[in-house]
């Protein structure tokens, strides 16, 4: 197959995925469809050993591109962040007249949030410089870029760790596409990564994802059970309750950390949240939440995806202990993620 059909094919897909009217079915087969071409203009082997393991870094865990292709199937995940990306660019190119400068961090083997650009964007308008430390992703990457005749839109790659990569020509982005992380922002070194090129970006560069924030949460394990069993279309808020947010990550916070010469701080932070007595309610439980704002109205909420799965951390009608409240704090490191200790009095039997 020629690269003028990869590049038509990709285009057909890519109106299914980004239309402006979400039907889930239509999605679904359009992502498929996007997959199985990239699939197909590489020849990577996903079910291979190489293509499974995963890179231990000091900032974290850095997934294969067997683990980074299966994300596409995270329907309004991959939909929301591409439409984020694509809101972005429009924005920008509004704005000014050279080119938009794309720095996207952990591309995985299909650069994914990105690659439907080249379909709709011209190099004139927009460059990518893609950083991915996977050897067997940044190799596929690359090659994916060239079969697609689209090494114009490239003004760089580097196989590299993100979470310490220092940028040649910083000021020159304009948009910077973070996606490393899990539910939580537990073992991937999203956090960390945001830190490093945070502090080298100007200051108006565009962040994508905006911002991610864990709260603790009160969830109706029945209400929300029930709600998702029946394909009903009511609130997900009649089923839970966000409390405190007790991290967030974004351009703001980030800078907050800065300790004014560019470095961040190791630590962030504890949070203390109390648990009030009406909120101990049979069936109620205890949760860390994540939800997301990619760019604008793109947002990522409880149950939407893989990534805003609540993670339920206790039953708050448990007969043999009193919750009185939870001490919160995000740690970096080669294990980053919330570490939670609980306040709590036994009860009287």
């Amino acid at each position: 197959m020629t690269s003028p059909d990869l590049r038509q094919q990709l285009a057909n897909i890519t109106r299914s995925i980004l239309s402006e009217e979400l039907d889930f079915l239509d999605l679904k087969n359009g992502l498929d469809r996007f997959k199985d071409l990239c699939l197909q203009a590489t020849g990577i082997d996903l079910e291979s050993d190489a293509a499974s393991e995963y890179i231990k870094l000091d900032s974290g865990k850095a997934i294969g591109p067997r683990w980074a292709g299966m994300c596409i199937e995270d329907l309004l995940r991959t939909r929301r962040f591409q439409m984020g990306v694509l809101k972005a660019v429009t924005t920008l190119l509004d704005k000014q007249q050279e080119p938009i400068q794309i720095l996207y961090a952990g591309t995985g083997p299909f650069a994914t949030l990105v690659l439907p650009l080249i379909s709709l964007f011209s190099s004139e308008q927009i460059q990518f410089t893609l950083l991915e430390v996977n050897p067997v992703s940044f190799e596929n990457v690359k090659l994916l870029f060239r079969r697609m005749q689209a090494e114009d839109y490239l003004a760089n790659t580097l196989q590299c760790d993100a979470s310490e990569v220092k940028l040649k020509a910083p000021e020159l982005f304009d948009i910077v596409v973070i996606e490393c992380l899990q539910h939580k922002l537990e073992r991937e070194p999203q956090v960390a990564i945001t830190q490093n090129l945070l502090s080298q970006l100007r200051e108006d560069v565009v962040l994508i994802p905006e911002d991610i924030s864990l709260y603790v949460s009160y969830i109706n394990m029945s209400a929300r059970n029930e709600q998702m069993m029946s394909g009903s279309t009511g609130s997900k808020k009649d089923y839970y309750r966000l409390a405190n947010p007790i991290f967030r990550l974004n351009k703001k916070t980030t800078y907050e950390m800065s300790n004014g010469n560019g470095q961040l701080e190791p630590g962030f932070p504890e949070e203390y949240t109390e648990i009030a007595k009406q909120d101990k309610k049979p069936g109620m439980s205890l949760a860390i939440a994540t939800e997301i704002r990619v760019f604008d109205d793109e947002l990522l909420q409880m149950d939407d995806c893989g990534l805003t799965v609540p993670n339920i951390i206790a039953d708050l009608d448990h007969a043999g202990y009193d919750l009185n409240g939870l001490h919160t704090r995000y740690v970096l490191g080669n294990h980053p993620g919330l570490r939670i200790e609980f306040s709590r009095e036994a009860c009287d039997k």
